[in-house]
């Protein structure tokens, strides 16, 4: 009897471990960009080469719809067993992404949809992947339709009216659950073992760097070494942090954005009639296409409008705040000094705008007219136009000379 029980036990065993499966866990919570493509396509290597599932946990708010359709395809194009779980409201490109696994969890509290919140309805791509997710997925034309516009008035103030709750998703057959927590979703699948996703150092510092508060950091902390360097004499240390700084923010930016080159070119090509515009008088053609050229190139490097305003904008302004207080400290940069006209135009180099009164203070005279305050004077022979500073002074009377301020002789009684 005893070895019958344990044959029993021996055998169901055999069962689990046949049924029983090892999943590896990719997080996507951050911003969706060529980092998390990275993440994907490794993620997913590691669970064919190990015959392991790839559970998807997806809480991220979006981010470049480009990005998210070539991990859409990446997803549906391997032969790895994908599982998405969803722990809070997803649209657009976490969308996108979800519908791309073989499985999709919502938590209980989760919500999916607004699926062109960000990607145009008329975009190739976007209606492409829907026919392929139609086809493949076997998910109803009309209930991807759903995932567009408001399905109907949700309860819950976490979740956007424009979203689908987790129950109304699992009816129109667009997930394959709704759980309670993770544990449940890998209860469900017989996902006994899980390894978590460990992502590699270089893309840790890709993100990390653009971040779009660091690389606002980093690009005004360029700005401002760049206009030190130009105030200091000589070329340094703040010249050569400006140019490393430079380089880190467009690198990393634009391998994140998946960017070109150029636009690092751009923004210099603004600089530089930037710089150009300092030394010409007024304010005009080559100080407007810089700074706007200067935008652009900053708005492309970091992939859109809203994530590149902020930091031209913190740049800009750092960078005017930089100058007024090295000017302010009589700072004087050397390059500027070169190429503008420094020539004081003084009278002691012979240069006078109108003639200058050869009077001087405590010489003594008399008035020729009427001082009401300005008339004329009469000093040692000479008529000179004179203000007073004690008002009204009368014809004839004694006045002295105390003060020349250029043409101007002040005078009093």
């Amino acid at each position: 009897m005893k070895k019958l029980k344990y044959l029993i036990i021996i055998f169901l065993m055999m069962i689990i471990s046949v049924h029983a499966k090892e999943a590896v866990v990719l997080d996507i919570s951050g911003e969706i960009n060529e980092a998390t493509i990275m993440n994907v396509r490794s993620s997913l290597k590691e669970g064919a080469e190990n015959n392991k599932d790839v559970v998807i946990k997806i809480f991220s708010k979006g981010g470049s719809a480009k990005a998210s359709f070539e991990i859409a395809n990446l997803i549906l194009n391997s032969n790895v067993s994908t599982v998405a779980y969803c722990e809070g409201p997803i649209e657009a490109e976490s969308t996108v992404i979800a519908l791309s696994c073989d499985k999709i969890y919502l938590n209980q509290n989760a919500a999916i949809g607004n699926i062109n919140r960000n990607i145009k309805d008329s975009s190739k791509n976007l209606s492409e992947y829907l026919e392929r997710i139609e086809k493949e997925k076997g998910i109803s034309k009309d209930a991807l339709e759903m995932l567009k516009k408001p399905v109907d008035k949700n309860t819950s103030k976490a979740i956007p009216e424009i979203l689908m709750t987790s129950n109304k998703a699992l009816d129109y057959g667009i997930t394959d659950g709704t759980v309670k927590d993770f544990k449940n979703l890998l209860e469900l699948e017989d996902i006994l073992e899980v390894e978590d996703y460990k992502e590699p150092q270089e893309i840790k510092l890709l993100n990390f760097i653009s971040n779009r508060y660091v690389s606002t950091l980093i690009l005004t902390l360029a700005i401002v070494s760049m206009i030190i360097e130009i105030f200091s004499p000589g070329f340094g240390l703040f010249g050569t942090l400006s140019i490393l700084l430079f380089i880190v923010f467009f690198v990393c930016n634009i391998i994140i954005t998946d960017s070109s080159v150029y636009v690092a070119l751009i923004f210099m090509l603004g600089i530089a009639l930037i710089l150009i515009e300092t030394v010409i008088p007024g304010f005009g053609i080559f100080g407007i296409m810089g700074i706007i050229l200067s935008i652009v190139g900053v708005i492309l490097a970091m992939g859109s409008f809203e994530r590149g305003l902020v930091p031209t904008a913190s740049a800009m302004i750092a960078g005017i705040f930089a100058s007024n207080i090295m000017i302010k400290r009589g700072m004087k940069s050397e390059f500027l000094q070169k190429i503008s006209l420094n020539d004081s135009l003084t009278s002691t180099r012979g240069y006078l705008s109108v003639d200058r009164p050869d009077v001087s203070v405590g010489d003594v005279g008399y008035t020729l007219t009427p001082l009401k305050p300005t008339g004329f004077i009469l000093v040692e022979g000479a008529k000179i136009e004179a203000i007073s500073e004690d008002g009204m002074i009368e014809h004839g009377e004694k006045i002295v000379v105390s003060k020349v301020d250029g043409s101007k002789v002040i005078v009093r009684r």
